[in-house]
């Protein structure tokens, strides 16, 4: 009796002939000899439950041209495919965006390595956050790998890269802690370890690509968002937009070295709207309502005697008196072009002495009114109030801590408030070797925190230290992951952390 296939997926292969389909756990991808210039392409889905019916398959990728008349592969666990390859006749060598080396006719064993399990090779993860940036970093320390894994072009342990880390508590489901993209790989022959450090899909994509000779975008706000990012290269399959954008014209133009991230920020601004990256590595863009309904701020409460550690410093060169906002206005038939500027007066505690005209300059989008200037500088005020001391605690472990949640210390016998905050910073510290796993926060006095039924929003400044002490976040993890390596915790916990490489 013959099986019924029809209608059960979608031809994947676009009018391209030959090829094998490899299934694994609810991601499918399709590995085809193109029949016009046998080049290898491969496709790609992912879905939920085995449930292929939707499947929608496109972005064909081009892996190189290899002359193969026959490729035959094989997954027989999660992690590689193997495959065997006939390249009848001598293939020249390709430059370009996909080069290929000179492949001479021959029978071929290829491997092609996807996916590692770091939880045996674990020594140490490092990840970090702050409030004033978007970029998250982390970094992975593990027992030394073989050379011939890392000085190689498909090799997982390469920039570009992507590592997941979850983490376990006994039989506790695992939690994500960071989803982020390699930058650095350090090796040594002659270390017991090696490391891994990289950042999220925001700071990996966004960050340093500028909008170059795409300088404008039109459409609705979801669109012009959907339309920036798939620019930049971010997995849209993990992107979520507020709906409400639909139907809101939009037509924003940028300035040629601008940075990708600098742009949306500023057109997120003047809507309204937020954007963050959750530790799964999903992305979502919309109202602060809108992002509550994926991962709302949080309350976290201790008693003084829970807590490992705090100190508390004051900045002064983080606070200001006056925020002035300023847009840059276009000219018209009946006037020039100028800077329209608005300003407003920040609070600050009692005693302290701040100069009067002590004010943070802030650029908006181009053209604004003045009306919109005014609800925009009244949203930064929130953020920038009572900016000055900074409280830093060490804690037990708390993985769904995230920057924008809020944290109480009481007093063990009196329950009074010691210390109220906005988490600004958070580091979280897994030493698999030592045994240890503990979560630093790092809170500021300054912002404003909302509590409308239950329904936690807060607000902090884009930059809450002052420039003169902003930190990179890349040499933050740096540094730590050096100098923190030898380093042995008190507090036991288990772990699991997960590296994946991109697709064939």
């Amino acid at each position: 009796m013959s099986l019924e296939w029809e209608g059960f997926i979608d031809d994947a292969r676009s009018g391209n002939v030959g090829g094998t389909f490899e299934y694994f756990d609810t991601e499918a991808q399709p590995i085809i000899i193109r029949n016009t210039d046998d080049a290898l392409i491969s496709t790609y889905d992912s879905v939920d439950l085995g449930q292929w019916f939707d499947s929608v398959w496109e972005n064909n990728l081009r892996v190189g041209n290899f002359g193969l008349s026959q490729f035959v592969p094989r997954h027989l666990y999660n992690g590689e495919i193997w495959a065997v390859g006939i390249t009848p006749t001598l293939v020249p060598a390709e430059t370009g965006q996909f080069p290929t080396p000179e492949v001479p006719a021959g029978f071929y064993i290829y491997r092609y390595s996807y996916w590692k399990d770091l939880t045996e090779l674990l020594v140490k993860l490092d990840t970090n956050e702050q409030s004033d940036n978007l970029i998250k970093d982390a970094g992975v320390e593990i027992w030394n790998q073989d050379e011939g894994l890392i000085n190689k072009t498909s090799s997982i342990f390469s920039g570009g890269s992507k590592v997941v880390a979850r983490l376990g508590m006994g039989d506790s489901s695992k939690m994500y802690v960071s989803t982020v993209y390699v930058d650095e790989v350090s090796w040594s022959k002659s270390d017991e370890t090696m490391k891994l450090a990289g950042r999220n899909a925001i700071g990996y994509y966004l960050s340093e690509q500028t909008f170059d000779d795409q300088r404008t975008f039109t459409g609705d706000r979801k669109s012009v968002l959907e339309d920036i990012l798939e620019y930049s290269g971010v997995n849209l399959t993990k992107l979520f937009i507020d709906p409400s954008g639909i139907g809101v014209p939009s037509a924003p133009v940028f300035d040629s070295q601008e940075t990708l991230l600098a742009g949306i920020v500023k057109i997120l601004d003047v809507w309204g709207w937020r954007m963050m990256e959750m530790p799964n590595g999903w992305v979502v863009i919309g109202t602060p309502t809108y992002l509550q309904g994926f991962c709302s701020p949080a309350i976290f409460e201790f008693v003084k005697d829970q807590v490992f550690a705090r100190d508390i410093s004051v900045n002064m060169d983080g606070v200001y008196s006056r925020l002035a906002l300023q847009s840059q206005i276009s000219a018209t038939d009946t006037a020039p072009a100028f800077t329209r500027t608005v300003y407003k007066a920040l609070s600050y505690y009692d005693g302290w002495n701040v100069g009067n005209r002590k004010t943070l300059y802030i650029q908006t989008l181009d053209d604004q009114s003045e009306a919109d200037m005014n609800t925009l500088i009244d949203e930064y005020a929130k953020a920038y109030q009572y900016i000055g001391a900074t409280f830093t605690l060490d804690i037990p472990i708390r993985t769904e801590m995230q920057a924008g949640d809020v944290i109480q210390i009481t007093d063990a016998e009196t329950d009074d408030y010691l210390q109220q905050g906005i988490v600004t910073g958070v580091s979280h510290t897994v030493d698999a070797k030592g045994g240890s796993a503990r979560t630093t926060v790092s809170i500021n006095t300054g912002g404003t925190i909302l509590d409308e039924s239950g329904v936690i929003t807060t607000y902090t400044a884009a930059d809450v230290t002052g420039d003169t002490r902003r930190r990179e976040l890349i040499d933050v993890i740096r540094k730590a992951i050096k100098k923190e390596a030898a380093k042995k915790k008190t507090v036991s916990a288990g772990g699991s952390t997960v590296i994946d490489g991109g697709e064939l």
